[in-house]
């Protein structure tokens, strides 16, 4: 949507998109004069390729832009039952693994281009057969303007009405996760780390499939009042501007981190995963803390040891937030796809 919204804003392109009724992009559109189009392209069946058929039909796109596995088969299906030569390319978020199957394979090659959020999962991709001049890593661009570093003025505000909602002492240490609750994101392991930590405070902001079992989990750990699930928040930033640290203990499949590129911005000191995705972004003790995956133990020490002044957290700050304007901006990344897109109009006979 931020893609979608920049480009509009630029006049060189017009930007829609297409997804399911039922979609949260059409409770959650930050952008009012974005062009969303209700279909149901939710699944890999009839219905709904001809619903992706139709689209393409009265739209009639000069390029489509996929972001799943779901609506790239429909639309590579669908493209063979409209009249002119749509131009594809394919966005790849995760770091999972692609299954080098033939049909996967063939799927791949089909699209003029294909953009990831990490050098890992360009790898991945040119693995399957896709040429490396077709593979783009693009991270996903942040607004640095409007994640802007937090001032101390902001800091004690902002802490000042959390603990008022929580009932925190002064002396309590904020540590705040923002992601969709699922699996692999690593909460479980950041629950039992806190569990042994005295005067510490986690929010939990996102919700996702995986909130039940973790409420359960708070219980039985007895942590309820240093645990709180705040679901999904329109202003994630003034969470993290009241955060004296944030968590990214993700086991598996990320890209390059929407929230944890926004914490780093804001100015929180960071620990994460060393795991693909993640290490791109954080470099250990130059730009945040990186921590074996899987390891309640590893979280734990890490959280002790920048809790306790054993890091010089002002300078992972500022070098971070260097980095960000420089390669993980919204202004970087929109004129990176505009390039790609470029490329696909022009040169898309090379792939």
């Amino acid at each position: 949507m931020n893609e979608c919204d920049a480009m509009n804003s630029l006049g060189e392109m017009q930007c829609v998109l297409a997804a399911s009724p039922q979609a949260l992009l059409f409770s959650r559109c930050p952008f009012p004069d974005l062009r969303i189009i209700p279909s149901d392209i939710s699944r890999k069946n009839l219905v709904c390729l001809i619903r992706m058929i139709r689209v393409l039909w009265k739209e009639k796109p000069d390029i489509v832009v996929t972001h799943s596995s779901t609506d790239s088969w429909l639309f590579q299906l669908a493209r063979m039952f409209c009249y002119r030569n749509i131009r594809c390319v394919r966005v790849r978020h995760v770091s999972a693994g692609i299954k080098p199957n033939l049909a996967t394979k063939w799927m791949y090659q089909r699209f003029d281009a294909v953009i990831t959020t990490s050098d890992v999962i360009r790898s991945n991709v040119i693995k399957v057969g896709v040429s490396e001049h077709c593979v783009f890593s693009i991270p996903t661009g942040l607004d640095t303007d409007l994640w802007a570093l937090r001032s101390k003025d902001e800091y004690c505000v902002q802490r000042s009405e959390l603990m008022a909602w929580t009932n925190c002492f002064s002396s309590t240490y904020i540590i705040s996760m923002v992601s969709t609750l699922r699996s692999w994101k690593g909460h479980e392991y950041a629950i039992r780390a806190i569990a042994t930590i005295d005067d510490v405070f986690l929010n939990v902001i996102g919700d996702g499939p995986q909130e039940a079992r973790l409420r359960k989990l708070v219980k039985s750990l007895n942590l309820e009042n240093r645990v709180k699930f705040w679901g999904y928040q329109e202003n994630v930033r003034s969470y993290l501007q009241a955060s004296d640290l944030f968590l990214q203990p993700s086991i598996a499949n990320e890209g390059v981190s929407q929230s944890l590129l926004q914490a780093q911005a804001v100015g929180v000191p960071v620990i994460a995963s060393d795991i693909s995705g993640l290490n791109q972004v954080v470099v250990h003790d130059q730009t945040g803390y990186l921590i074996t995956p899987e390891s309640e133990e590893s979280l734990k020490n890490a959280i002790l040891a920048i809790k306790d002044g054993h890091h010089q957290t002002e300078r992972w700050v500022n070098e971070a937030r260097k980095n960000i304007c420089r390669y993980g901006s919204l202004e970087v990344m929109v004129n990176k796809a505009s390039e790609v897109y470029d490329f696909v109009m022009k040169k898309a006979s090379q792939c």
